[in-house]
C-alpha cells in the first residue's frame, strides 16, 4: 500500500529487508544456564539428561538411602533410572560388604554415582548395572 503525502505525491516505502535466521547457537543464553552438556553416554540414552535443582537431593539420595527416591520421584526418569541404579547397588552391598574388596566396591559405586549423576551423565556401574537392566527391564 502507497501512502500519499499532503502534495499528493506518493510516498516511497523502505526497502523491506529480511533478517538473518538465528542459528540454533545463537538463540543459546550466553552463558549457557541451564543446557546439559550432551557426553556420548547421555546421547546413547536418548539425548541430554538435565539435571534439575529439585532432583539433586534426590540424586544423592539416590547411592545413599535409594529407597526414598524410589518411592516418591515421579516425574523424573532420569532420577528414577539411578534410584534403580542405587537400589541393586544398596542390596548388592548388603550381600557382598562381608569381605574388603566387596565393601570398597559398593562405597566406591556410591561416590561415583554420586557424582556421575550430578553432572549429570547415566554411569553404568560395573555388575550392578547389568544386574538392574535384568530385574527392570530396562
Amino acid at each position: 500500500m502507497n501512502d500519499i503525502d499532503e502534495n499528493g505525491n506518493p510516498i516511497a516505502q523502505p526497502a523491506a529487508t529480511e533478517e538473518p535466521k538465528a542459528s540454533f547457537e545463537d538463540q543459546l543464553p550466553a552463558d549457557n544456564a541451564g543446557i546439559a552438556p550432551v557426553s556420548a553416554d547421555n546421547a546413547i540414552h536418548g539425548g541430554a539428561d538435565v539435571v534439575r535443582d529439585q532432583d539433586k537431593i534426590m540424586l544423592i539420595l539416590a547411592y545413599i538411602f535409594p529407597f526414598v527416591p524410589f518411592l516418591t520421584v515421579k516425574d523424573s526418569e532420569y532420577v528414577i533410572w539411578h534410584a534403580r541404579q542405587g537400589l541393586v547397588n544398596w542390596l548388592l552391598s548388603i550381600l557382598i560388604s562381608c569381605t574388603c574388596i566387596g565393601a570398597i566396591f559398593c562405597i566406591y559405586v556410591c561416590v561415583k554415582g554420586i557424582i556421575e549423576s550430578l553432572k549429570p551423565n547415566r554411569w553404568e556401574a560395573p555388575l550392578v548395572s547389568s544386574i538392574t537392566k535384568a530385574i527392570f527391564k530396562q
